[in-house]
């Protein structure tokens, strides 16, 4: 299951289980839990791998780190973003298990990238990506 949810994530399958088994496997699955919190719509959701928060962040222009145990927010990010944030993730995943929190990264459609210390709730580091010849070319 692993190595086809690797290959869907990477393009490299269109689906998980066949042609449009997808639909059939999504139907099949049962609300655990609603977490409420966001103003608009969530964009995007990301497992801190190896430890009990899940990450979100949305049209709201807001990151949040959910605790999963708990089913509540633990913190909303302080972020310098002016548009939807369309992606999240937590960096250092060692730090999440022992700190109870870790660094944060979120990027939105206004071009900027930033990286934040959940624990601080400061913001460690920013690339405004929308500057004219600025390019991010990603590592293999």
């Amino acid at each position: 299951m692993q190595s086809r949810l690797f290959e869907r994530e990477s393009g490299q399958r269109r689906s998980l289980f066949g042609h449009g088994d997808d639909v059939a496997f999504v139907k099949r699955l049962d609300v655990l839990a609603k977490l409420e919190g966001h103003a608009g719509c969530v964009n995007a959701l990301n497992f801190v791998s190896g430890s009990k928060f899940l990450l979100s962040s949305g049209d709201d222009k807001q990151v949040r780190v959910w605790d999963t145990c708990s089913l509540s927010c633990k913190v909303v990010l302080d972020t310098v973003h002016v548009k939807n944030v369309f992606g999240v993730c937590g960096l250092d995943a060692p730090s999440w298990n022992t700190g109870g929190g870790g660094l944060v990264a979120s990027c939105s459609s206004d071009g900027v990238v930033q990286v934040t210390d959940s624990v601080a709730n400061t913001c460690l580091r920013m690339w405004d990506l929308s500057s004219p010849g600025y390019r991010v070319v990603p590592s293999v």
